[in-house]
């Protein structure tokens, strides 16, 4: 047995190696997606790295982000993992509704239907927030919803 795998049922388990079995409702469920549910805070290059290293492994074998699981196998994950807070990412800056932003998003306007939107977007303006990306289309579009849910 390699020196950084720990038996299951062994007293160092609780210090070293975490195991988590996939619950029924998560049968067919990607791994990464499970992971991020299960660890908030866990980032997608993070789950791609320890799956290259083998650090995370399904029923003792390295998997990749896009498996899809099964209820009752077993993920083993490193300590590293659990020490990973749920708020470690601070919080993206909110667009806050203005006139300002509603009459650029009026000029943006060019016709709407049944669950759909035509914006002719200028070049420059991110559709996504990102990092550093702070004025985009998605947050505009946030902003102006709760304020009209407001009724401002």
């Amino acid at each position: 047995m390699s020196k950084d795998i720990v038996a299951k049922g062994s007293a160092a388990a609780d210090n070293k190696w975490r195991f988590e079995a996939v619950p029924d409702h998560e049968d067919g469920t990607r791994l990464d997606r499970f992971l991020r549910r299960l660890f908030p805070g866990l980032g997608q290059g993070q789950i791609e790295r320890m799956l290259r290293n083998g650090l995370i492994r399904l029923d003792g074998a390295k998997a990749k982000a896009a498996t899809r699981l099964a209820a009752g196998q077993t993920l083993r994950l490193p300590p590293v993992i659990a020490e990973t807070p749920a708020a470690s990412k601070p919080a993206a800056p909110r667009i806050v509704a203005s006139s300002s932003l509603r009459q650029q998003f009026d000029d943006m306007f060019l016709a709407e239907g049944k669950g759909w939107l035509a914006l002719n977007k200028p070049s420059g303006l991110a559709v996504q927030g990102g990092t550093g990306t702070h004025h985009h289309i998605d947050g505009m579009m946030r902003a102006m919803s709760d304020a009209m849910q407001a009724g401002r």
